[in-house]
This record gives C-alpha cells, sequence and structure tokens, in this order.
C-alpha cells in the first residue's frame, strides 16, 4: 500500500515506441474522419443516422483535429510530432486516448467554432478530465495519510 507503480509506464519516446497502460494496451491508429463522426455525435450535430451535412465543418476538421492530435501527443511524452494533412489519415495514440479523450478535444473545438457556448463548455470540462487521467504518468498515491 502507499504508493502504486503509477497508471503509465513510457519505454521511448517516440510514436513507434511502446506504451502501456497499466501492463496492458499499446498504440492503437484510427482514421482522422471516425474521430471526427465521434465528436459531431458528441455535440448532436448530426442527422438520426449519424450523418451531418455541415461543409464549414468538413473544411475547418483537420486543423481542428491536428490541434487536438498534438496536444494530446506531446502530453503522452512523445517527440517529432506529424500532422495529418487527409480526413483518411491514421492518428496513432495510447488505446485509452485515442477512444476515451480525442474526440471530446475535437468537439470541444468545433463547439467553440460554432459558437456553441454551452455545448464548448460541456466539453472542454470532459476533454480535460479525461486528458489528466489518460496522459498521467507520475505515481498515484491510492491512499490518504493518516496524520497519527
Amino acid at each position: 500500500a502507499g504508493r502504486t507503480a503509477g497508471i503509465y509506464a513510457v519505454v521511448g519516446r517516440t510514436a513507434d515506441s511502446v506504451f502501456t497502460e497499466c501492463g496492458g494496451a499499446g498504440m492503437i491508429s484510427r482514421k482522422a474522419s471516425e474521430i471526427y463522426d465521434m465528436a459531431l455525435c458528441e455535440l448532436g450535430y448530426t442527422d438520426n443516422m449519424g450523418y451531418s451535412n455541415n461543409d464549414d465543418l468538413k473544411q475547418r476538421a483537420v486543423q481542428l483535429i491536428n490541434s487536438v492530435y498534438a496536444d494530446l501527443y506531446y502530453a503522452c511524452g512523445f517527440k517529432d510530432f506529424k500532422p495529418i494533412a487527409y480526413m483518411t489519415d491514421e492518428i496513432t495514440l495510447p488505446e485509452k486516448v485515442l477512444n476515451d479523450c480525442i474526440h471530446y478535444g475535437v468537439a470541444m473545438k468545433l463547439a467553440q467554432g460554432e459558437n456553441d457556448g454551452d455545448s464548448q463548455q460541456m466539453m472542454s470540462a470532459l476533454y480535460n478530465q479525461k486528458r489528466a487521467h489518460c496522459t498521467h504518468k507520475e505515481p498515484i498515491i491510492d491512499d490518504f495519510p493518516m496524520p497519527w
């Protein structure tokens, strides 16, 4: 008891290096268009079939995804960031970051661009909480010290 080994252990400092989470999952890839679609669904900017016909959002999507991708890439301790150029490009990050965090950051940026303050505020809070949890590499105290 007292201290854990930490939530994340990073071996190396490039995207090709092994990134383990709690001794398990590593790096995975997902297309930028999938992350964009997840963000649109989180915001409710899609129809009942999950489609969005907003061309203005699509034109800004690569830039918005790159800004969140870079933030998370460096927060995970990696170097030599290479931005995506197209929505069909693959984004490679640790599994938990890619599945549980990045789309909230993209949704936050999309809502900000649409002047959707309520959604932007909610997505910002979710993104910042998940980012802090997903990118934490220091040991975490798993119990409170007793004063006696």
